[in-house]
């Protein structure tokens, strides 16, 4: 799991005071400009996530934003009949317009509706869960050079854990080899994942993959993959093209067939 999107967070030790986020999740009091307390708001916009996956449809919507603004500072909404009385209870709880009354965290998980259902799993090892490095297939990365990358570079990318074009081929290709069916070492989900693929002699694996990678090389293999792109880009332009072209010329000749006719008629 990777949590993104951090442009209006805050650390929340302090009243806060800035009004951010989708008006039908806003608190009552951020939207009133009062200072407030992040924590509280997040549970009532958590209250108002949980309202729309238990009813299907928000507690809060206005197409005017000052009627909307007064429901919300109201808590102005009806709760369906087909609820529960446990889930109506948690709802009404977490949605109370006053921050000082509401449930916190500890307290919803204590509420009798959010022990209704108790259900132990087992989590599977992967990446961050009892592992530390990934298994890579090499075969994938021989489909991924073939693009123009050098294999050592590839190797780098994934070791570091890099976000770039390499990386990005590589579990493609390797994401359309599990959703085909097909077998792969680096497959971290499947039952024949085994701790000792990832945890291989580390001497043997550094030998291999050992990279001192210069920053000339680096261009030089991005240079190899843009050029391949424009010209794989050009290849279908060109199709392209003479599709349109050829579109073009039928509809040009049945016009005229059409027109010929009439001129007949």
């Amino acid at each position: 799991m990777k949590i993104v999107d951090f442009g209006l967070s805050n650390t929340y030790d302090d009243l806060l005071k800035t009004a951010c986020g989708s008006p039908c999740y806003a608190a009552p009091e951020m939207i009133s400009g009062k200072l407030y307390s992040g924590l509280k708001a997040d549970i009532w916009s958590s209250g108002v996530v949980l309202f729309v996956m238990l009813c299907g449809y928000l507690p809060f919507e206005d197409a005017n934003t000052n009627q909307l603004y007064k429901k919300i500072l109201s808590a102005n909404y009806k709760v369906p009949n087909f609820l529960s009385n446990v889930a109506k209870d948690l709802l009404i709880q977490i949605l109370n317009p006053n921050p000082e009354n509401r449930p916190n965290i500890d307290q919803i998980r204590k509420h009798s509706w959010f022990n209704l259902y108790k259900t132990s799993f087992q989590i599977k090892q992967g990446i961050l869960i009892g592992q530390h490095k990934i298994p890579i297939d090499n075969n994938v990365v021989n489909q991924v050079e073939k693009l123009g990358y050098s294999k050592k570079y590839i190797y780098q990318c994934l070791i570091s854990n890099q976000h770039n074009d390499a990386t990005t081929a590589y579990y493609l290709f390797l994401d359309q080899i599990i959703q085909s069916g097909g077998q792969t070492c680096a497959d971290i989900a499947s039952d024949q994942f085994q701790a000792q693929l990832i945890e291989q002699n580390s001497q043997t694996a550094n030998s291999e993959i050992k990279i001192n990678m210069t920053i000339e090389d680096e261009k030089q293999d991005n240079i190899v993959f843009y050029y391949n792109f424009i010209k794989l880009y050009n290849i279908q332009q060109q199709h392209q093209y003479k599709l349109l072209i050829n579109s073009i010329k039928t509809l040009y000749y049945s016009y005229k067939s059409i027109e010929q006719k009439i001129k007949q008629d």
